[in-house]
């Protein structure tokens, strides 16, 4: 049996450390939230939209996602000491969220906000963040409109 949830809107909630197991997401807005270290297991996310919300150290680990769009997933300024800390490397910190996301599409909906909010705020990455963030960039296509409109920054 699957826990089925949909229509949902999430306002200003601490969701941190959540375990979601066997559940299946639909049409869920979160908005201003906590969703750091949060673990979707083995379930289905239909149609996610993440605003102004941490999702550092989320993992989706056999979940199939379906439609994730995000906009600002680092609220507030960073600074390179902050972003350098909380980036973390491939098992933790939003690392850990890319990897655990099988779809290229979802893992490109992360990846963007995150590039737009260190272009905004002048981040400047420790060497070895750097490469681990440029790993996960390898799977896009760089010449494709899309990634050129957010790598012209």
């Amino acid at each position: 049996n699957k826990l089925l949830l949909s229509n949902i809107t999430i306002e200003k909630s601490n969701l941190s450390y959540g375990y979601y197991f066997g559940c299946v997401l639909s049409n869920i807005s979160c908005f201003e939230s906590d969703l750091s270290n949060t673990i979707f297991s083995n379930g289905e996310i239909n149609n996610l939209f993440i605003k102004k919300s941490n999702i550092f150290g989320a993992s989706f680990t056999n979940t199939r996602i379906k439609n994730l769009l995000c906009e600002d997933i680092m609220p507030g300024r960073w600074t390179t000491q902050l972003v350098n800390k909380h980036l973390g490397y491939r098992y933790t910190g939003v690392f850990k969220t890319l990897a655990s996301i099988d779809d290229k599409p979802s893992r490109f909906e992360i990846l963007i906000p995150l590039i737009q909010t260190l272009v905004r705020d002048n981040v400047k990455l420790n060497n070895d963040v750097y490469k681990e963030l440029n790993n996960f960039m390898l799977d896009y296509d760089k010449t494709s409109p899309e990634m050129r409109k957010y790598l012209q920054s």
